[in-house]
């Protein structure tokens, strides 16, 4: 009898034993399963940190290829936007020419590859720069958030109603509130004609003004004399002035390209 409890107790005994041993492998297994799991995640997003990283560094070499001939201010700015995966905001504010802002536009994110910039066109057409100074479009500017914005002034406009002693005190009212978005502003003078008269001096006036303040984008600078037969060839005769003609317009565009793409 005595020998029959001690076996059952011996048997009991090993069961216990044996179940104790089965949860305990169980329980490290387990254990060693979940480790590895996050050792994995981590390691994932280790990887996944320094491909984003690599990105980065590789999209930042490129942009300094290109934007040399930027204002420093928007150098900064595309290698901070790129080191932070976010796009750099262009918005383009400018004499309606579709031709010339949509090719522009695309040479540009061509040239520094998707996700580098944001462009936007915001037009206006006959206004001057009196009526630019209270209209709605200076707030459509401010409301795309933009880092810089490119502003054509609208001289030639100015000129064709007559408006040339407050031209300058209009466009410092409009760079002015420009400036309170926080972008960099680049203010170029509208499109040149061939034999103009009082319309250069309203340019210098321009170029004189905005100098020491913002960037002055001086594409005049890039075309034959006013009065010479090499500026006439790039107009035609709209029945009052010589305006650009395709060839003009390509001289302009060629010049904004080189300032934002730098070869």
């Amino acid at each position: 009898m005595f020998k029959k409890i001690v076996t059952v107790f011996v048997v009991i005994l090993g069961l216990i034993v044996l179940s104790y041993g089965y949860f305990h492998y169980q329980s490290k297994l387990k254990s060693v399963s979940e480790n590895n799991i996050t050792k994995s995640a981590i390691k994932g997003s280790v990887l996944n940190s320094q491909m984003v990283s690599s990105s980065s560094s590789t999209a930042i070499s490129n942009i300094s290829k290109l934007d040399k001939n930027l204002p420093t201010t928007v150098q900064e700015g595309l290698k901070k936007a790129a080191a932070e995966n976010k796009p750099f905001v262009l918005t383009i504010f400018v004499k309606s020419n579709s031709t010339l802002t949509d090719t522009l536009k695309k040479s540009i994110l061509s040239a520094y590859g998707d996700g580098s910039w944001t462009i936007n066109v915001i037009n206006y057409n006959q206004e001057t720069s009196a009526d630019l100074v209270n209209s709605s479009l200076l707030s459509q500017v401010g409301q795309t958030r933009p880092d810089l914005i490119l502003y054509e002034a609208p001289l030639f406009n100015d000129n064709l109603n007559n408006i040339i002693d407050g031209s300058i005190q209009n466009e410092e009212s409009i760079l002015s509130t420009l400036s309170k978005t926080g972008a960099t502003l680049m203010v170029e003078p509208s499109a040149p004609i061939y034999n103009g008269i009082v319309y250069p001096t309203q340019e210098t006036s321009l170029k004189q003004a905005v100098t020491g303040k913002y960037n002055y984008v001086d594409t005049w600078s890039t075309f034959p004399a006013g009065n010479s037969v090499e500026m006439k060839n790039l107009t035609v005769n709209d029945g009052s002035f010589y305006t650009l003609n395709d060839a003009g317009n390509k001289v302009w565009l060629d010049y904004l390209n080189q300032l934002f793409i730098s070869k």
